[in-house]
This record gives structure tokens, sequence and C-alpha cells, in this order.
């Protein structure tokens, strides 16, 4: 049994070349990462969530992120053993960069949202290899 904690869904999809044929191909996946050490200070938010692996290495799987203060940039890097490794980068859209209340007041009309898309439009860069070997 997996304890309670953070699940990565990992979802992806491309253009797969079979026989001159453009098709897509979609996929996805979940990682229990039960464990979580997330730092934050005036420049932003760090953490990590690890698996569970019985040998004090990451088999499980890890993702760490960085995200900017101001919500401008986040950063994840995926190591998911089978699954996934490499990393995404989004950078927020022009205009979106105040999409948190900035204040309690402005938190109001929907306090529990509050948090619900940080990054709300984003550009995004990725690097990632899928069923690493």
């Amino acid at each position: 049994m997996v304890p309670a904690g953070f699940r990565v869904g990992i979802i992806a999809s491309w253009a797969a070349n079979e026989q001159r044929r453009e098709k897509e191909t979609v996929w996805c996946s979940h990682a229990a990462l039960p464990h979580s050490i997330i730092t934050s200070d005036a420049s932003g938010l760090t953490g990590v969530w690890r698996g569970d692996d019985k040998h004090g290495q990451d088999g499980d799987g890890i993702v760490s992120f960085e995200v900017a203060a101001d919500l401008s940039r986040a950063v994840f890097n995926f190591n998911v053993p089978n699954k996934v490794v490499g990393t995404i980068t989004l950078t927020a859209a022009d205009g979106y960069e105040d999409a948190v209340p900035q204040s309690e007041a402005e938190a109001k009309f929907m306090p529990t949202f509050r948090w619900l898309r940080p990054i709300p439009m984003a550009a995004a860069t990725a690097e990632l290899t899928f069923f690493p070997e």
C-alpha cells in the first residue's frame, strides 16, 4: 500500500510517423510520490516529491520543482523510472503575470480556488524521454 501523498499525473501526446501516416499517440500515467519537502522564501518555492523506495534510492521516482515568487516561471524535473525523465519549463504568458489574488480582499470572490491555477496561461518547453531504459 502506498501512503497518502502527491500523485503526479503525466499526460502526453505526440505525432507518431507510422508508414508515412501521421498518427497521434496519447499516453497517461501516474506516479505516487508520498514524501515531499517544500521550501519557500522571497525568491520563490522549491520542492521535491519523492517515492517510497525501501533502499533509500529514488527507484519509485522523484519530481523536483522551482517556482518563481511572482509565478512568472516554473521548472519541473522528472525522474520516474520506466515512465519519464526530463524537464518541463512553464513561462507565464503576457497579461497573466498577476493571475493569483494579491490580497485577501481579491481572494474573497472564490476563496476555495485561490491557488487552483497559479500559472493559468504559459508557454511550455519540454525535454522529456518517455519509457527510459
